[in-house]
């Protein structure tokens, strides 16, 4: 079973000096925001609620974690190119792989297991590695 973990981007407010880094932790939503309780710092960080993902217990070739919004590759193999760019979302009661084809622009899915894709960055942070015929 997959541990249940999100991540999401910290807000602005008057103490924090690490507004828009990212934080992890269990999501809590309450009358006040959108929170994020952190393992490492045990404590409530203010996050923005439309950069809240949820971990889809696999990992890259590389071992790091892949969230919902995160942008993944699959590399060619030989010429080190990569054959296809997508997104991690959450589709159908599980996470897949999402492209959309350049011919006709129809959505793909796949799904995931361990070890296929290489994170390249995520939606947030890295919206140009979407360009044409990624997924918008």
């Amino acid at each position: 079973m997959r541990p249940i973990e999100f991540r999401a981007k910290r807000v602005k407010d008057d103490i924090s000096v690490n507004a828009g880094k990212w934080v992890h932790g269990s999501l809590v939503r309450s009358i006040d925001g959108t929170f994020i309780y952190g393992y490492q710092a045990r404590c409530m960080v203010k996050v923005n609620p439309n950069t809240v993902c949820e971990y889809s217990g696999l990992k890259d070739v590389k071992g790091n974690k892949l969230y919902e919004g995160d942008i993944v590759a699959i590399k060619d193999t030989g010429d080190g190119f990569y054959s296809q760019i997508g997104t991690i979302e959450f589709v159908d009661y599980g996470f897949q792989y999402v492209m959309r084809k350049n011919i006709d622009n129809k959505r793909v899915y796949a799904w995931l297991t361990d070890g296929e894709f290489e994170l390249i960055g995520n939606v947030f942070d890295n919206p140009e590695l979407l360009g044409k015929g990624g997924v918008k």
